[in-house]
């Protein structure tokens, strides 16, 4: 699949998962969020300065919104947006092939 391709697709109906619940997906679109949130973080946390680092894990400890965290990254590392966009792309990437492969080892064992 190609990046253009990934990056503006719905990650439910990149999935197979478009008919969950608004419910589910709300959860699970959640629980994705953290996941790329952490990875950005650790990321980046080397990068920071002692000061800029206690910043972000003060956020990080108070469950701080996506919002809050993209707040502080853009004012504390330089090409933010481009790296969050290549996160994303890893993420859905790694996400579409492992439910791939077990879509299909599914089918082989039945």
């Amino acid at each position: 699949m190609d990046n253009e391709t990934l990056i503006t697709a719905n990650i439910f109906d990149l999935l197979g998962m478009q008919h969950l619940p608004e419910e589910r997906k709300t959860l699970m679109l959640s629980r994705m969020e953290r996941i790329v949130q952490k990875r950005v973080a650790d990321h980046v946390a080397s990068s920071l300065t002692t000061e800029q680092r206690k910043g972000l894990d003060a956020l990080v400890e108070k469950d701080a919104s996506a919002e809050e965290i993209d707040t502080f990254m853009k004012a504390n590392v330089p090409g933010f947006d481009t790296m969050l966009a290549e996160e994303l792309l890893r993420f859905k990437r790694e996400t579409v092939e492992n439910v791939t492969a077990v879509k299909q080892y599914l089918e082989e064992t039945k």
